[in-house]
């Protein structure tokens, strides 16, 4: 799991144990905003250095990089 991810987790987890007293409104309301927030963040995630490197069978052919 990544931290970003995490992150987003444990606010929705502090968000439900620190309520005094969640409704199945709140806990339904709190599951859906956090699945929107890992939505987005997933959205917006640029991805990996790796996923520009050109693949291993270009360089064996000795292409440039």
């Amino acid at each position: 799991m990544r931290l970003d991810r995490g992150a987003i987790l444990v606010v929705a987890l502090i968000v439900l144990f620190t309520w005094s007293c969640p409704t199945t409104m709140v806990v339904i309301w709190t599951a859906v905003l956090t699945l929107l927030g890992v939505a987005i963040r997933e959205f917006l995630d640029t991805g990996t250095a790796t996923a520009t490197d050109p693949p291993e069978s270009s360089r064996a052919r000795g292409a440039a990089p």
